[in-house]
């Protein structure tokens, strides 16, 4: 069997769809920014994938997914300079900011909030385990996550 190249794309379709489908009905708007498949080359100064805007509230988010066949890790090597200076921006403007991180051999997916990457950074973590992923297991089937991010933060 050929060995599936994870690009994040899949993640990044199947999360925009979750949010285009959940997000409509409470009126957000889904903005995709333009990334290395739009241009060529990394965007080192796009903060996210995409941003979700409900009235006042902006979500970012930023999608991942490994294909890796051992446990799911998040890894923070497969965060961009970018992407982690959106982190501290949202953090600054106290904007939720989110990690969907998709293990493809397991089809498990999470969505972590920043702030864990941020704290596990400082502490100088390299990677979230499984067992540090597990709290934050997401369904891309309901809408409860994001209705938690939609009406305050969890």
């Amino acid at each position: 069997m050929a060995a599936i190249r994870c690009t994040g794309k899949k993640t990044e379709k199947d999360s925009m769809l979750y949010f285009t489908k959940h997000g409509s009905a409470y009126g957000a708007d889904i903005i995709r920014l333009r990334d290395k498949s739009d241009t060529g080359e990394y965007e080192e100064v796009r903060p996210c994938d995409f941003l979700v805007v409900l009235h006042q509230l902006t979500i970012y988010v930023e999608c991942k997914e490994t294909n890796a066949t051992t446990k799911p890790t998040l890894g923070f090597s497969r965060i961009r300079k970018g992407q982690w200076n959106g982190m501290l921006k949202a953090k600054r403007n106290r904007s939720p900011y989110v990690i969907i991180f998709q293990h493809i051999q397991s089809n498990q997916i999470f969505m972590v909030d920043s702030s864990v990457l941020l704290e596990a950074k400082d502490k100088g973590k390299k990677s979230l385990s499984e067992a540090e992923l597990k709290p934050y297991s997401f369904s891309l089937g309901t809408a409860d996550a994001l209705l938690k991010l939609f009406h305050g933060r969890s």
